[in-house]
């Protein structure tokens, strides 16, 4: 038996790990978890993405704050692990107006452009948790290929989990 280690992916921070790891991320607000996985090669990556679009080239800090910079990152460190891009499918779980201001469209703004990147790159989604009011929170078992969220005090409860056939 041998003991997971749980990687915490705060805001802005792109993880990949292998089946030994538990990637975790919360206070997910307007901002989307992105949650890749290679079932055939257990790989997984975890990103917690806080702004559409590409981040200026001007930017100092973390570029991986903006989706597109994200996903590229997500990626590039689960092929490094060994990942496949052409077996990866990801899950979301954000993109909440957790302030509750009339008019901020910004969950939904980071949403709609990361499934339009991922349509771009061909990667399926096969499960969302995404927008409503609440905040939310993702464990990723990368071994056991499951997706896990919390919404608001909620119990975690499944998003998705990978059936091997």
């Amino acid at each position: 038996m041998f003991t997971k280690h749980i990687l915490e992916v705060s805001t802005s921070d792109v993880k990949a790990a292998r089946k030994n790891a538990i990637l975790h991320s919360n206070g997910i607000g307007s901002c989307v978890a992105i949650a890749a996985y290679d079932s055939d090669n257990k790989i997984g990556g975890l990103a917690h993405v806080m702004l559409p679009g590409v981040a200026p080239i001007e930017t100092i800090g973390k570029k991986t704050k903006y989706a597109k910079n994200a996903i590229d990152e997500l990626f590039t460190r689960m092929i490094a692990l060994g990942g496949k891009r052409e077996k990866i499918t990801t899950s979301l779980v954000g993109g909440g107006n957790v302030l509750k201001r009339e008019g901020d469209n910004t969950g939904n703004n980071n949403v709609s452009y990361i499934i339009d990147i991922l349509r771009e790159k061909d990667i399926v989604i096969v499960a969302k948790a995404v927008g409503g009011f609440e905040r939310r929170t993702i464990t990723f078992d990368v071994g056991e290929g499951e997706v896990n969220f919390t919404e608001g005090n909620s119990k975690e409860q499944l998003l998705w989990k990978y059936n091997q056939k």
